[in-house]
């Protein structure tokens, strides 16, 4: 059986959209605290980069503003000055080159309803259907081929930094053979990648992203934190797979200059989409640009934290948890938790959780409070700072904190075993 899982990195235009979105909201965040409110879309073609939606602010939301959220955006994601050595104006857009339009209006007052001006516990901003996951297979409780792929692709996206005819708008596929469980890997079959380069400087490209494979899978066989993860080593060092490297023949015009994008397009890419730490969500909506309280940043974090507790549990070696909400709402509507063949024929265990899940206060500020979203106004910035480290590192983050969630589900749990 084979499986493949496609990352693209931060220079990539959906990405760079989210993170100049993430960046403003964070700014909102940090100056307005509770009492801000932002919904921002971020649009790019051609020289422009448009920015759209509500915001609940104090803050002056100018063109010079913009420009400097625009800007630190920019060189987060790759798009430094330096690669004009190598790429040429029509080749690819820097902040420089970059005009803006700024359509961003004030928060809608049926939304605020909803969330700024409810006293003490604020409602769900939306409505709709959100999905999050956990596999025990990997560090960060990706799938093996979302893992490899993004452990990968991240790597890449630090050479393409530290050189000038390198590009970082870079797409990684990883194709792998697994057993008949589809879960566990046995090897990887098939690797593409998408990187820019110059024509004039870059040579090979084809021996390069070869050359940089070897120095990774060397990296990921000898590195995994505090954890073995053997069965991701072997799969890596099995066999040297296929590679394809831009398959068109080339790859020089990149960026927003050669692809339209916005934000929230990722669906099927990367899912939560700013990093390591937000990319478990195996399919539904959400992103980093999202406040704390938002439904579809926080109930994807409450889906990947309650499919860990399942994992850590040992109830299964995967799990992955459907969480539905309404707009105004302090509450869930609807769960549903999913595990491997066995877990998900044991309907009474199941039902618990479930029971156990509802019972307890999934919330906007409940969980904003228990994982200290309201105080920590940083979070945002301080993951889009760290957002390339060392790739199979295990990032810390609240939502993998499980043991106060496990205690509370046991009492549910003991009552059906």
């Amino acid at each position: 059986m084979l499986i493949s899982s496609e990352y693209v990195t931060l220079g990539h235009p959906d990405r760079l959209c989210d993170m100049i979105a993430a960046n403003l909201i964070n700014k909102i965040q940090h100056n307005d605290k509770e009492n801000s409110h932002a919904a921002i879309e971020v649009f790019a073609s051609d020289n422009t980069i448009v920015f759209g939606g509500e915001a609940k602010t104090t803050l002056k939301l100018n063109k010079k503003f913009l420009r400097k959220v625009l800007e630190d955006s920019f060189y987060t994601c790759g798009y430094t000055d330096d690669k004009r050595k190598s790429f040429t104006k029509e080749q690819v857009y820097l902040a420089k080159d970059t005009k803006i339009i700024n359509k961003i209006h004030a928060q809608s007052p049926d939304i605020a309803r909803a969330t700024t001006d409810k006293k003490g516990e604020s409602g769900w901003n939306d409505q709709g259907l959100f999905f999050s996951g956990y596999d025990s297979m990997t560090p960060t409780g990706q799938g093996a081929a979302k893992f490899l792929a993004q452990s990968f692709g991240d790597f890449l996206f630090k050479k393409a930094k530290q050189t000038t005819y390198l590009g970082s708008d870079i797409k990684v596929v990883f194709t792998l053979e697994v057993k008949n469980d589809g879960y566990t890997p046995i090897s990887v079959e098939h690797v593409t990648v998408a990187i820019p380069c110059a024509d004039t400087k870059c040579g090979d490209i084809h021996t390069i992203v070869k050359d940089f494979y070897k120095e990774w899978v060397k990296y990921t066989t000898q590195t995994y934190g505090e954890h073995a993860y053997t069965t991701i080593k072997k799969a890596v060092a099995a066999k040297e797979p296929v590679i394809t490297v831009n398959g068109t023949g080339r790859y020089v015009n990149h960026g927003y200059h050669s692809d339209a994008s916005m934000t929230g397009r990722k669906l099927a890419v990367n899912n939560m989409s700013a990093g390591p730490i937000y990319s478990q969500c195996q399919c539904g909506g959400g992103s980093y640009i999202k406040p704390f309280h938002a439904s579809d940043f926080l109930l994807p974090m409450v889906g990947t934290w309650i499919s860990k507790a399942i994992v850590d549990m040992g109830l299964s070696p995967y799990a992955s948890v459907s969480l539905s909400c309404t707009i105004g709402s302090t509450i869930v509507d609807s769960i549903c938790v999913m595990g491997d063949s066995k877990f998900n024929k044991n309907s009474k265990l199941r039902d618990a959780i479930v029971k156990g899940l509802l019972d307890y206060n999934i919330s906007p500020s409940g969980m904003g409070k228990r994982w200290d979203f309201y105080y920590v106004y940083d979070f945002y910035e301080k993951a889009a700072a760290n957002f390339v480290t060392e790739p199979l590192s295990i990032i810390k983050c609240p939502w993998y904190d499980t043991k106060e969630l496990i205690e509370h589900l046991s009492k549910y749990i003991k009552e059906v075993q």
